[in-house]
């Protein structure tokens, strides 16, 4: 990217300035419209060029997402992530977890008793996030309030 044509006016100033003045000379603009269409431009600019994008890296991903092809993860590698996962309590005949793919066998009418909770793990990297795309909002989320909020609205019906 060639050198900036704006700066910064502060760091928590949203607004920017031009670094070479010279086309903003006295008596340039003769109406307040004028002017201030210049400050839109100069502001429009500056957050353009805080992208660090070049003009074809835009035009780039401008036709990426025309096409499809641009997708948002809902989170980055290492954020903490909460989901909705199964448990089940332990039988009171056997201290057991049944967890219906391995039974202890017992001849005793089972008692253990599937739960739901929230639990929270990382986002491992970009494949982890994207194996699990289309199940963030509903089994992952990126609060702990979220995904608390799904469990109580679920009353208990099965998430698969």
């Amino acid at each position: 990217m060639d050198r900036r044509l704006t700066f910064r006016l502060g760091e928590s100033n949203p607004s920017y300035g031009l670094e070479d003045k010279s086309s903003a000379k006295p008596g340039l603009f003769t109406d307040y419209d004028g002017f201030y269409a210049f400050l839109l431009a100069t502001h429009k600019l500056g957050q353009y060029e805080d992208t660090g994008l070049t003009p074809a890296e835009v035009a780039e991903l401008a036709q990426a997402k025309a096409d499809g092809r641009v997708v948002v993860l809902p989170c980055k590698r290492g954020d903490m992530v909460y989901f909705i996962g199964i448990n089940y309590t332990k039988c009171s005949a056997y201290g057991t977890e049944y967890d219906e793919v391995c039974c202890a066998g017992c001849e005793e009418p089972c008692d253990s008793e599937k739960t739901r909770n929230v639990y929270m793990t990382q986002a491992e990297d970009t494949r982890w996030i994207l194996r699990r795309l289309n199940d963030f909002g509903r089994i992952y989320f990126i609060t702990r309030e979220e995904a608390e909020k799904a469990l109580r609205e679920s009353d208990n019906n099965a998430i698969d």
